[in-house]
């Protein structure tokens, strides 16, 4: 049996500065020149609490391992600014409504998680777990739209682990369902703000394979697969709402593989060199 609690603060304070050197064309800013900082624009400050609380019990049942556990979670959010000038239609612009702010914001949430593991040999486990959590908008998303909700999460996954004394192998699929999920749209006025999707769908898999080259020198590769989906999303384009349901989430490779070497040397020393790729993905 665990249990635990959790608290966390953070308190910050950003200054947003026009930049200095700028070409203007049409009464638009075309380029920057530099990144020399010119007047101050912005003052925010944030303050962001956690709080939470977590049980769990572990069921030692012959060949199956039963996991059952809870978590709740209360974040609030406490941010305060003021704005002097603002970035509108290609150029800074006085600030004119809204400069002097405050947005409070409060997320309560429970996670219940199940899972079960089965021995099916000495080298090999076959696990399944069912979880859900929350995800709140980050304090900066929250600035913009104070009215974003909580984006819940239920999560499915099933997989196998092999450990044997020289390969090491861990094979994952999984589904996440999210509701209310915080997106970034563009509105007719070229602006970008952040929204509530409907729902998503995100499948996946994820396979990583180690083998011991010697007793202190591995090798590794690593795969993961992202089916990631909008199941009920529109944005507006012009002056319509266009569905986005059935298209892929942007930023967010189909593919992606690694390779891995890892030393852990008897006399402590400890290395790691590692390659990364992706292939193609969406951006707006």
């Amino acid at each position: 049996f665990i249990a635990g609690l959790t608290a966390r603060r953070d308190d910050q304070r950003t200054k947003y500065y026009k930049y200095a050197d700028v070409e203007v064309r049409g009464g638009k800013i075309e380029a920057t020149k530099s990144d020399r900082a010119g007047d101050l624009s912005e003052i925010r400050d944030s303050e962001v609490s956690l709080y939470g609380v977590f049980v769990q019990q572990s069921l030692n049942l012959g060949r199956f391992l039963l996991d059952i556990g809870v978590r709740y979670d209360k974040l609030s959010f406490d941010i305060n600014g003021q704005k002097w000038s603002e970035f509108r239609r290609g150029n800074y612009q006085d600030c004119t409504a809204n400069c002097v702010y405050s947005r409070k914001r409060d997320y309560n949430f429970v996670s219940p998680r199940l899972g079960i593991v089965y021995k099916l040999t000495p080298w090999m486990n076959l696990y399944g777990t069912y979880s859900t959590a929350g995800q709140t908008p980050t304090d900066s998303a929250l600035h913009e739209n104070p009215n974003l909700d909580l984006a819940t999460v239920k999560n499915y996954e099933v997989g196998a682990k092999i450990r044997t004394q020289k390969l090491k192998l861990d094979l994952a699929l999984y589904q996440m369902l999210v509701k209310k999920e915080v997106v970034r749209v563009l509105t007719e006025g070229g602006q970008s703000e952040f929204v509530n999707a409907g729902k998503t769908d995100k499948k996946g898999l994820e396979l990583t394979a180690s083998y011991m080259l010697l007793d202190w020198l591995s090798v590794g590769v690593s795969y993961a697969y992202s089916d990631y989906r909008f199941k009920e999303f529109s944005e507006p384009v012009g002056n319509q709402n266009v569905s986005r349901n059935g298209k892929r989430l942007p930023h967010v490779p189909i593919h992606q593989y690694s390779l891995f070497l890892n030393a852990e040397h008897p006399t402590g020393f400890r290395a790691s060199l590692q390659f990364d790729t992706w292939g193609e993905y969406y951006i707006d």
